[in-house]
């Protein structure tokens, strides 16, 4: 029920630079290089940040188990829009225009050695992005209940425009064991990313990011373990000049985090894990004040324990505790448990855990106006949120069928909001004193035979109004995706067919706006309502011998554009095909 700026994201258990819009910049995760994801859902783990009030979600990265291992692969999709067409060298746009229309195009090579006491990975990815804009098809229609007052505007003819890209990517990690007791582990990465707006001012925007760090992993004993690390992460952005060498810093957040984790089994059944770990963000832009740019930071520090008991094979409990010292807000616990009984093929989960999330820099400080579309502001005056999260699950597992369902409450005070104002020109941020959210989460794997299973999900979410009945969360109550699979499992030459939907239920949600009464301008609500939509996708992938694997697929299978396009609505600009190819040695 939480949003992106709630859930935290890692690669390899570290935290990413270059927030943008709540969201971390999701081009930097390589899809061709994920060994698996670890996900832990609300704020029930103590040894992750504090910040991850609705969740973890955990990149963990390929390691090489071969000798030698290499592969290969290449995606290629259908235009998203032809924006320009025919355009001469010499055209004072020439390449502000080209880089509207770069294919889409993804490319990605991965090598790693195994020998023993070293091991090592590399992976490089360039990936390309069609832009394309988006035209309203019905105009806005704002109903105010507290006047009863209906207005419909005039139809839009301002595009909603999706920015095209062209990125690259290489990563580097290696391990080499001492002894059987002394590990090191060395990596850095390289990102960089060109955004290609609409503005045709041959100014388009540049992000390069370096990461490097390493960890030192000390066996103490056969039950007792160390692990010393360090990660950095900078992440710098820049305005880049197309008809001219140069470009302008505007935007440089970096981060650094030192951890030190002790884990021993010396207990029967109990694995007990501690750690201390400090964390400084800084982040260098202009958005603070208009014309000027300034650089704000802020750190914490935070000591924790969990301990994972075993009680017998049907029971078991985990419980921690964290401690965070903010420098501006100061101590703050954090205790989190959970329980565990099992009976095959029945198990029950309970968990609790109280979350914590201090305001972050932009919510603070940020005072922008964003391409003169609407202001940002922030509030130094707000305060950390914090949460109760409690939640039961059960699941039924046997050879042919998975069900699962998950039931949670979440308790806030102090929730930090963004409430949209003046026809959503200006966004503010502001604490909300108390709400609430709440939910049901289903799952449900069948395997029909040996060549076709079906996966299916349905989420239920309540979000409370605030106290003057205001409703300002703007996810759906209703959602869920469901897939059919069909497998060959012919050895060496399957074929794997899949069809898959995402569905996003109804949403409404209000809008501060301002409403001329009897002459007189005041400020009301008005219901915003975004409807249903769902989203296909066919793919049918070829294996052969394999380490070869053709993939061709459709996206958006039927052709689904929004009515009115906003930040609560798809952006999918229509159907698209695609075909891929992947070799691995």
């Amino acid at each position: 029920g939480l949003g992106s700026k709630h859930i935290l994201f890692l690669i390899d258990g570290e935290r990413i630079a270059g927030e943008n819009g709540g969201n971390i910049d999701y081009s930097r995760i390589n899809l061709y290089n994920i060994d698996h994801i670890e996900i832990v859902k609300g704020a029930s783990s103590a040894l992750y940040g504090s910040q991850a009030m609705g969740g973890v979600i955990n990149i963990i990265t390929r390691k090489a188990k071969k000798k030698f291992e290499a592969s290969a692969g290449i995606r290629y999709a259908g235009r998203n829009q032809q924006n320009y067409k025919d355009t001469p060298k010499d055209h004072s746009q020439y390449k502000y225009r080209i880089h509207l229309d770069k294919p889409n195009l993804n490319t990605n090579l991965s090598l790693g050695l195994n020998l023993g006491k070293f091991t090592m990975n590399t992976d490089v990815l360039y990936k390309s992005f069609d832009g394309y804009q988006l035209f309203d098809k019905k105009p806005l229609v704002k109903y105010f209940p507290a006047y009863n007052t209906t207005i419909t505007e005039e139809l839009s003819k301002t595009p909603t425009s999706i920015s095209g890209y062209e990125d690259v990517q290489v990563a580097h990690k290696m391990d080499y064991r001492f002894s059987k007791r002394l590990k090191v582990q060395l990596k850095g990465s390289y990102y960089m990313l060109n955004k290609y707006d609409f503005q045709a001012d041959n100014i388009f925007e540049k992000s390069e990011d370096y990461t490097y760090g390493g960890s030192i992993d000390y066996t103490i004993s056969d039950k007792s373990s160390l692990v010393a690390s360090v990660h950095t992460d900078h992440y710098n952005r820049y305005d880049k000049y197309e008809l001219k060498s140069g470009r302008r810093l505007e935007y440089k957040n970096n981060i650094i985090q030192p951890r030190i984790v002790y884990s021993t089994t010396a207990l029967d059944k109990q694995t007990i894990t501690g750690g201390l770990e400090y964390y400084r963000e800084s982040l260098f832009s202009d958005k603070f004040e208009t014309g000027v740019k300034e650089n704000k930071s802020q750190w914490y520090a935070t000591a924790f324990l969990q301990d994972d008991w075993s009680i017998n094979k049907q029971f078991s409990v985990i419980a921690g505790l964290r401690c965070d010292y903010h420098e501006k807000y100061g101590t703050n616990l954090t205790p989190k448990a959970s329980v565990m009984y099992k009976i095959f093929p029945f198990t029950v989960r309970f968990n609790y855990a109280r979350g914590y999330r201090s305001p972050s820099i932009k919510e603070l400080y940020m005072n922008w106006d964003h391409l003169g579309m609407f202001w940002i502001y922030g509030n130094s005056k707000l305060k950390p949120e914090t949460n109760n999260y409690i939640s039961l699950s059960g699941e039924y597992v046997n050879s042919w069928i998975n069900i699962s369902a998950n039931v949670y409450s979440n308790w806030f005070r102090n929730k930090i909001e963004g409430m949209w104002s003046n026809d959503q020109t200006e966004l503010h941020y502001v604490n909300i004193g108390k709400s609430r959210l709440a939910g049901v989460e289903t799952m449900c794997k069948i395997q029909i035979n040996r060549h076709i299973n079906v996966h299916g999900a349905y989420n239920y979410l309540y979000t409370s109004k605030d106290a003057d009945g205001v409703r300002l969360s703007s996810s759906s109550p209703h959602s869920g995706n469901i897939r059919a699979e069909y497998n060959t499992r012919i050895p060496r030459y399957a074929t794997v067919v899949n069809l898959s939907g995402n569905i996003m239920g109804k949403k409404k949600f209000d809008v501060l706006d301002e409403l001329e009464i009897d002459g007189k301008k005041v400020e009301a609500y008005y219901q915003a309502k975004v409807n249903p939509y769902c989203l296909w996708d066919l793919t049918v992938s070829q294996y052969i011998m394999q380490n070869l694997r053709i993939t061709a697929g459709i996206t958006n299978l039927f052709d689904y554009t929004s009515d009115r396009v906003t930040f609560n609505t798809s952006t999918s600009p229509g159907r698209n095909y695609f075909i891929a190819c992947n070799y691995t040695l």
